[in-house]
């Protein structure tokens, strides 16, 4: 779990930074596949405790910064209404995140009990447990959610024909 939050801190430091420099819209793609990859290789196919610490490094990078893109995605709002008031769409995105946290946990216990533990042939390690279902979940949610950014994207990259931001201060 440790190596989890400390990849999450510098997940949100790097998001951080990406998001300052680049459309929200690629940051968030970036995230989302990279926690989807993150899931489906180095979690699906680990078989020890040193293959599952390099998910939890990677998984933590990807997936712990998405906090940092509430800034990003704050401005996107305000460029389209800029009489929007962000503390409120601040306050529904953590809450939405607090909704995820209480939720995840009985969902992941059900998912886990609807996996089936089969003797793994070969490359398929965790596909092969009980854990299956719940790997098969979560990177599948996440390529999802990254479907989201291909019409901005396409829209930025049409219209400006690249996808980085410049500040004016």
């Amino acid at each position: 779990m440790s190596i989890y939050n400390g990849a999450c801190v510098f997940g949100a430091i790097l998001t951080g930074y990406l998001v300052d420099r680049y459309h929200v819209s690629i940051c968030l793609l970036c995230l989302s596949l990279g926690a989807a990859s993150a899931v489906f290789f180095a979690w699906g196919f680990s078989h020890n405790f040193g293959e599952l610490c390099v998910f939890a490094l990677l998984y933590g990078i990807f997936a712990g910064g998405w906090s940092s893109t509430w800034v990003g995605i704050g401005l996107e709002v305000q460029k389209r209404s800029p009489r929007s008031d962000l503390t409120v769409l601040w306050g529904f995105a953590a809450a939405a995140r607090g909704i995820g946290s209480i939720a995840s946990g009985p969902i992941s216990g059900i998912l886990i009990d609807k996996g089936e533990t089969v003797e793994p042939t070969g490359w398929a390690r965790n596909y092969g447990t009980r854990f299956s279902v719940l790997i098969l979940f979560t990177g599948v949610v996440l390529v999802l959610g990254s479907i989201g950014s291909i019409p901005r994207l396409y829209e930025i990259f049409r219209g400006s024909g690249r996808g980085r931001r410049r500040y004016t201060q």
